[in-house]
């Protein structure tokens, strides 16, 4: 999609340097040996010259003949505007510019096309994996999926291997919300609380804001639980680059963070001492 974006630029740049040509060989009074050297200009010619291959090569591949067809003498003859579009203008059967606009025309409206199918189908592609992945908690699903979703496609779609490395963006992105619910939760407003230190202060100690059970070998391994994740999982994305992540891997951990918000809402809150 992005190549046919470029494709495009370059035809649109193309039709209006030969707009500037025609506009110029309009007000050009043509002396008996045509053109001269210096008209039309060097600037405009070299612009041609080094746009032409390029859109004779996007009009091939979506079956467009780079030719206008001109009556010369009773017979049609197709000009092959790679070579011969400087000298239209000289074919004495030249009837003005207007078939080159409309073949330029056409093609820019079936690359906007191509594109315009591209994003729909695109569009399509990350609602189905979107859907695809069973994510109950709504931060998650609102936060992290179309992240998720859009670096995927961003992978997909570039030939260079370090787009896939953006995926730690997500797992950072689900940490920060655990964290920002637990910190809600247990109303702790100590913005130094965080990772490993919030954790423990939310779970751990004789009365622990956020309470799973009363059975202390229980409440002790919901809060290793919690401690782990964010001293295993949580302290790497937030410190540094992590360009090891797969999506597989990235949605993994999106079930173990959905997981986690889901025990939370079953703790009972405890009234501070």
């Amino acid at each position: 999609m992005e190549q046919d974006r470029l494709t495009l630029s370059y035809i649109a740049r193309f039709r209006e340097i030969v707009k500037e040509y025609a506009q110029l060989e309009r007000n050009f009074s043509f002396a008996a040996d045509g053109w001269s050297d210096d008209n039309p200009p060097i600037r405009i010619r070299k612009e041609i010259n080094k746009l032409v291959l390029p859109v004779k090569r996007a009009l091939d591949d979506i079956g467009l003949p780079f030719t206008v067809r001109i009556h010369e003498r009773g017979r049609q003859v197709d000009a092959d505007l790679t070579t011969e579009l400087i000298e239209l203008p000289n074919y004495p059967g030249f009837q003005g510019w207007d078939a080159v606009f409309d073949l330029l025309e056409r093609a820019i409206g079936l690359y906007q096309a191509r594109i315009d199918r591209a994003v729909a189908d695109q569009t399509a592609m990350r609602r189905t994996i979107a859907e695809s992945i069973p994510v109950s908690d709504e931060a998650l699903r609102t936060r992290c999926l179309p992240l998720l979703v859009s670096l995927n496609a961003d992978s997909v779609e570039s030939d260079e291997v370090e787009k896939g490395t953006n995926f730690d963006m997500v797992v950072r992105e689900m940490s920060v919300i655990l964290e920002d619910r637990i910190r809600k939760l247990a109303e702790l407003n100590d913005e130094s609380l965080a990772g490993i230190a919030l954790a423990s202060r939310a779970f751990s100690g004789k009365n622990p804001p956020l309470r799973f059970s009363t059975d202390v070998a229980i409440q002790e391994s919901a809060h290793h639980l919690y401690r782990g994740f964010s001293g295993f999982v949580r302290n790497e994305v937030m410190h540094r680059l992590v360009p090891t992540y797969a999506k597989e891997r990235v949605v993994q951990l999106l079930g173990l963070v959905d997981y986690l918000l889901f025990l939370l809402t079953q703790a009972k809150r405890e009234p501070h001492p």
